[in-house]
């Protein structure tokens, strides 16, 4: 004879020998919780603890962990942390901050002085080698023309080129310029024959020779004219 039974708001009809079968062998949900769904959970409390590395081996094997878990954790704990310890990032002190700005301003003010010396040496060989042309140029117009030339030097207006012709070549204002030839000096200030002088030379290319030295606050450097080929050279004078 089959019997009608209410399970979960449904009737089910059984037979009294099953349904005592299932009275025996199913639990009361009311006697017995059902535990909750925790997957992982002996992987939890060893890796986000804050438990010492040490207590992550107890912590595992109390929670079911595989073994392979716990030798690796094992490992760990010898070895040290899991994760190494942070380093706190301490700040500047106010003291540490005013010595690096004295030693910053220090290093500041001596820029400008040694830029300006890097400066002032440029412009000395530059005004050097322009001077060598000029001279240079005076000699091959000689060769060129088979008749004498001269190099011109005017201190007064300080300019210089070739004799005869438009002194195309400038001075500085901070330049100082001597000229030194047959036994005669030119320099500033119209002394030797009111600032003027001249460095001459023949159809051949010879020259009596002389030197014109020039000089600002990087240095002096000398330009001398051979007094038998004419042929210039630059020669920086010893500081």
């Amino acid at each position: 004879m089959l019997a009608a039974r209410r399970t979960s708001n449904r009737l089910v009809w059984a037979s009294p020998s099953a349904s005592a079968a299932m009275s025996t062998s199913v639990p009361s949900t009311s006697t017995r919780a059902k535990p909750p769904c925790r997957p992982f959970a002996w992987f939890r409390p060893a890796f986000w603890s804050d438990a010492a590395p040490g207590m992550a081996v107890p912590l595992l094997r109390s929670s079911g962990a595989p073994p392979w878990v716990t030798l690796f954790a094992t490992r760990i704990a010898v070895q040290g942390n899991i994760m190494p310890p942070r380093r706190t990032q301490a700040g500047f002190t106010l003291l540490e901050l005013l010595v690096v700005l004295v030693i910053a301003g220090l290093l500041l003010g001596l820029v400008p002085p040694a830029a300006g010396r890097g400066s002032d040496g440029v412009r000395l060989r530059a005004a050097a080698q322009a001077l060598a042309g000029s001279i240079a140029l005076a000699r091959s117009e000689a060769v060129l023309t088979n008749a004498e030339a001269a190099f011109a030097l005017d201190l007064a207006a300080r300019r210089f080129g070739i004799a005869g012709q438009r002194l195309e070549g400038s001075l500085d204002a901070d330049l100082r310029v001597a000229l030194t030839t047959d036994a005669r000096s030119v320099l500033p200030g119209g002394a030797g024959n009111a600032g003027r002088g001249e460095i001459r030379f023949r159809p051949d290319g010879g020259s009596p020779g002389g030197e014109l030295r020039v000089a600002n606050r990087a240095g002096a450097m000398t330009i001398r004219v051979d007094w038998l080929t004419g042929r210039t050279r630059i020669l920086r004078d010893p500081a």
